[in-house]
């Protein structure tokens, strides 16, 4: 018959070695042995049992607090967390994103990603030139049945000799939609217009030549300048609608084939005047 026993590690260790010394060891390992229970009662003072009989003898482990542990790692967390520094910096939403070249003048940027959009861009040293350029414009390329609903814009066509139509009744069968724009942005090309502008939303959709009018002091370096602007200019109150208009309108998803005037004009001219000089 075998007795299991349990014992603290130092007292089995103590055990053990005592047990290979007298030679009273019938079968070992490194944690648990049998012993004649003679041999044990003569070191340790154990539960009286028959002195026949052989013990299991295997050593008692401390059970981990494991509430006392868990405390213990949780606090070194919350320590940590509060006295943690913050190794990434918080961002500055502000920071410009691309690098500005001083040197490099604005509407040159803008008019060479104008052009590489598809855009067809005309530079004015004055208002003279532009009606100069605009009236040569319509008699070389024939356009006709030109509408636009900007009384400020159709004066500067009047003068130019250039007959325009502003009634409703002409709208669909205009070729051409005459509009300013709230602002030029370099960066892209791009030109910004909103649903405050007295030509409406319509006229830079619809007809298939698109010509802006606008002025070298229109022009900002990015997109975010551009939105900061329209806000200034209204007093806070945004435009309903405010879009990027960057080259002609154009689509390649059929067959992966570009198209232009897919969604809106073929062709997108815009008249730059420079007015740095007034």
């Amino acid at each position: 018959m075998i007795n299991r026993v349990h014992l603290r590690r130092r007292k089995n260790n103590q055990l053990e070695n005592r047990l290979i010394k007298n030679g009273s060891l019938l079968k070992g390992c490194h944690f648990c042995f049998i012993a004649k229970l003679s041999i044990v009662n003569s070191i340790f003072s154990l539960p009286s049992v028959n002195s026949n009989h052989y013990l299991y003898i295997q050593p008692k482990f401390r059970r981990m607090n494991l509430a006392k542990s868990r405390e213990k790692i949780l606090k070194k967390v919350r320590k940590a967390l509060l006295t943690r520094k913050p190794t990434v910096p918080e961002p500055d939403f502000n920071s410009e994103i691309f690098t500005k070249d001083p040197e490099k003048d604005l509407s040159v940027i803008f008019a060479e990603n104008f052009v590489k959009a598809k855009g067809e861009f005309i530079y004015c040293e004055d208002l003279t030139d532009f009606e100069n350029s605009i009236s040569s414009l319509v008699k070389i390329r024939g356009l006709e049945k030109i509408f636009l609903l900007e009384p400020v814009l159709e004066e500067m066509l009047l003068k130019a000799r250039i007959p325009v139509s502003n009634t409703e009744e002409n709208f669909l069968g205009s070729n051409i939609g005459i509009t300013s724009c709230e602002s030029l942005v370099a960066r892209t090309g791009s030109l910004i217009v909103s649903s405050k502008n007295p030509g409406g939303r319509r006229i830079g959709i619809y007809p298939p030549v698109h010509i802006v009018i606008a002025y070298t002091s229109q022009i900002v370096e990015d997109i975010k300048d551009g939105l900061s602007a329209i806000k200034k200019k209204y007093n806070g109150a945004m435009p309903s609608m405010i879009s990027l208009v960057t080259g002609p309108s154009r689509t390649s998803d059929i067959e992966k084939t570009l198209v232009m005037g897919a969604h809106g004009p073929k062709e997108l001219i815009l008249f730059l005047i420079d007015d740095t000089s007034n």
